[in-house]
């Protein structure tokens, strides 16, 4: 199927799996399931087929996909949910990439669990006030 030409700006959805791996998805090698409409996302979009974790938790790992900086330098190095938390929240002036999509003129849009910061509510993340979190 050939991609239409875009003359605005093209849709993104971004997608974050808890306990998943790649062969989870059936377009990915190996695979033994059946996901058609995954499937199709992935092929008339962008998948990330080399993406790893930078750590095994929950918070600094996505943390870390949402800022681009690694634990030590967006502050996120533990659940942030915890009362034996180190740090509650990004270190002043880290930017998500949700927030250079929203300046960009995306209307934004979470789904899920936030769990990149506990000071950040779904009214003051960078997603906006129509962010919808389960925890």
């Amino acid at each position: 199927m050939q991609r239409p030409a875009y003359s605005e700006k093209p849709n993104v959805v971004f997608v974050i799996a808890e306990h998943h791996n790649g062969q989870a998805l059936g377009s990915e090698p190996g695979s033994i399931v059946r996901t058609p409409v995954l499937d199709r996302v992935a092929a008339e979009g962008l998948s990330f087929s080399q993406m790893r974790t930078p750590t095994s938790i929950c918070a600094p790992a996505r943390a870390s996909v949402n800022s681009g900086l690694y634990a030590h330098a967006n502050g996120m190095w533990n659940n942030n949910h915890t009362p034996a938390a180190i740090n509650r929240d990004l270190f002043p002036g880290v930017r998500l990439w949700s927030e250079h999509l929203r300046e960009a003129g995306y209307r934004m849009l979470f789904l899920g669990r936030w769990h990149v910061s506990a000071t950040r509510t779904r009214r003051t993340s960078p997603m906006g006030a129509i962010c919808r979190s389960t925890t």
